[in-house]
């Protein structure tokens, strides 16, 4: 980090009893550092150490990053050879725990650990460097997910080298433009799947709000909109009557 960042030795940042015999290995030292980190004094640092401390984090974050979707297809790769059927759906909850992440989101982390791993260099070592952001990756794996591998390839050696300069948005429109120019009929068939998937519901209510509110509806309606009778929009409690027995599925 910096010089001036009081913090607590390593070494005392180290768990204790369980948490510490489960930390072996690599495990063990970014336990460590996170301890370390947690404990940074930046009360007694400069101004220009601050954004320095700052920024240098904000490397490490890309860092991590990349560790952990080697990490997740490492997993994946390793679950496959035992047992191959079920191999992506107990890794992406395994992964989605571990992350303290949605179940659901569980398959997306890992197939875009799998993409940046083995299809999109360019694209993994940016993000390991932090030139960008961990949106930014995973927007231009999911504006790719339709194209075969080695489309893939050339998105990545075509938008990598520009991605740093760019946000999240403008990354996910570079690469569905390139991948528009390599295999239009596929971008068009999963835009025309993700329109019929579409599906908006509203809750059911019950039948006490819903023959309330259809009296409601019956009577705004007929004293503002209906003028024919003995007075100017008179409320008619039959046509109300009928309507709520429709709804209510009463009889006609």
């Amino acid at each position: 980090m910096t010089e001036g960042a009081v913090a607590r030795p390593v070494s005392e940042a180290v768990p204790s009893g369980g948490d510490a015999a489960a930390s072996g290995g690599v495990v063990g030292p970014v336990v460590a550092f996170q301890g370390w980190l947690a404990g940074v004094d930046v009360g007694g640092l400069s101004d220009a150490e601050r954004v320095d401390l700052v920024g240098v984090l904000e490397r490490v974050k890309g860092s991590v990053c990349a560790v952990q979707a080697r990490a997740t297809d490492a997993v994946r790769c390793s679950r496959e050879v035992v047992a191959p059927v079920d191999a992506a759906r107990s890794v992406g909850s395994v992964v989605a725990l571990a992350r303290r992440e949605p179940p659901s989101a569980g398959d997306r982390l890992v197939g875009v650990a799998r993409a940046l791993v083995h299809e999109m260099p360019v694209t993994m070592a940016a993000l390991a460097a932090r030139v960008i952001s961990e949106r930014h990756a995973v927007a231009v794996v999911a504006a790719t997910a339709c194209l075969s591998v080695e489309d893939r390839g050339v998105v990545d050696a075509r938008v990598g080298p520009v991605l740093p300069g760019v946000g999240v948005q403008g990354a996910a429109g570079a690469a569905g433009r390139v991948a528009a120019e390599l295999d239009a009929a596929a971008v068009v068939a999963r835009r025309a799947a993700a329109v019929a998937s579409r599906r908006v519901t509203t809750p059911r209510p019950r039948r006490g709000w819903r023959t309330c509110a259809c009296w409601v509806r019956s009577r705004m309606w007929s004293g503002r909109t209906r003028r024919c009778g003995p007075g100017p929009g008179r409320w008619r409690p039959g046509s109300a009557l009928r309507r709520v027995r429709r709804v209510g599925g009463w009889g006609r």
